[in-house]
Formats: structure tokens, C-alpha cells, sequence
């Protein structure tokens, strides 16, 4: 696989793709990038599901070539929720037990939570973060 000119090692999926969704797992135990991915991507409906469990031990994202800045994260995401973009996101995306180094350095950042609800033609956004 390889994604922005970064050929990535040591990657397994394991999972059913039927009816426009996907139930399973993703593993990576490359050099820059070490995690797993465990749960659902409905795209069958009139707004995308994910229900998702990513647990990244490593992922550095200058040696990925997702940025020129020498960034390296390690956490917990979780993502339960409905839309595949801010306008008609609905459910709740959060990042925790974080660890965010620039150029060596971790920055104070633990977690982050983004939550989105619709109650008639009212949209609530909220987002919460330990910083």
C-alpha cells in the first residue's frame, strides 16, 4: 500500500465487505505507522455510519508524508457517528490517552471530544477538550 509516496510494510485486513459495508479489522505494523482499527463503515445508507475503535501505538507524520513538521502521535480514537462532512455530522468522534510530540518535545494534549446532535432543525455542536 502506498498513500503520498510512503510505501507502507506489514498490513493486514481482515473483514467482510458486502452491501456497500465494511465489519472488520485493520492492523499496521509498519515502522512509521503501528496500530489497529476494529469496527464498521456503513455506507449503505443516505448518510455514511462509522463505528470505529483505533488504537495507534505510533504513527509519525513527517516520515508518513502527511507534513514537513516532525509530529508523532500515539492514542486512542474512537468515532461513533453518521455524516462525512461538518454540515451533517451527527454523533461523537473523540481522541484520548493522547501523546502529541513536535520535534521531540509532547505538547499538553490529552483528548479531544467533538460531538454533534439534530433536535428538530437545531443542530448542537459541542467540543471538549483537557486543554
Amino acid at each position: 500500500l502506498e498513500y503520498k509516496g510512503y510505501a507502507y510494510q506489514n498490513m493486514q485486513i481482515d473483514g467482510i465487505f458486502s452491501n456497500r459495508k465494511f465489519n472488520g479489522t485493520f492492523t499496521a505494523n509498519d515502522p512509521n505507522l503501528i496500530g489497529s482499527l476494529d469496527g464498521v463503515i456503513d455506507l449503505e445508507g443516505e448518510s455514511p455510519h462509522f463505528d470505529l475503535l483505533v488504537y495507534l501505538d505510533k504513527i509519525d507524520f513527517k516520515k508518513t508524508n502527511f507534513t514537513n513538521e516532525n509530529i508523532d502521535f500515539k492514542g486512542i480514537l474512537e468515532f461513533d457517528f453518521y455524516g462525512n462532512d461538518l454540515d451533517n455530522f451527527n454523533g461523537t468522534a473523540q481522541i484520548k490517552e493522547a501523546d502529541i510530540f513536535h520535534d521531540g518535545l509532547r505538547l499538553p494534549f490529552d483528548s479531544l471530544r467533538l460531538q454533534s446532535s439534530t433536535e428538530g432543525d437545531r443542530k448542537t455542536i459541542s467540543l471538549k477538550s483537557n486543554y
